[in-house]
């Protein structure tokens, strides 16, 4: 019959509860910088937009649709839903335009999706999927950093 003989388990026990413990600070560091990575490429990628009218057309934006994107963007609460640890990047807000109150959302989706007179610019959605590698690679680097300063 085989034997497994242990050495220190003890220690080791004592390491993994501690792990248990800190683990949800951990995910939520890693989901931070993940959200970061991400706002900071849509902020980009809404940068990068061509503009320079006054009305949107076939051709790109308006400007105060990319200042309405970019005054809209921005990022949930980091929080735990059941075990799953997650943020979000989104647009919220209204934005004045000719007395007009625009839902910030909606200008977003049209500029994302197009109109019957703008074309659809995917700049937004290409940027989410550029990115996502990084995102996944920088979230799991901070929880291995996090988990190696625990095991220690």
């Amino acid at each position: 019959m085989a034997r497994i003989e242990f050495k220190g388990m003890d220690a080791y026990m004592q390491k993994l509860e501690e792990l248990e413990v800190q683990a949800e600070p951990i995910l939520r560091s890693a989901v931070f910088v993940g959200v970061g990575i991400g706002a900071d490429a849509v902020r980009s990628a809404i940068e990068a937009i061509p503009s320079g009218k006054t009305r949107p057309g076939p051709d790109g934006v308006a400007d105060y649709e990319k200042q309405a994107m970019l005054a809209g963007l921005g990022t949930t609460p980091i929080e735990n839903d059941a075990g799953f640890v997650n943020g979000k990047i989104g647009f919220a807000g209204y934005f004045m335009h000719n007395d007009r109150k625009l839902p910030i959302p909606m200008i977003a989706r049209a500029v994302n999706s197009g109109t019957s007179f703008t074309n659809k610019n995917t700049a937004i959605k290409d940027a989410t999927r550029a990115m996502k590698l990084k995102v996944i690679a920088e979230m799991d680097r901070t929880v291995h950093n996090e988990i190696e300063k625990i095991i220690k």
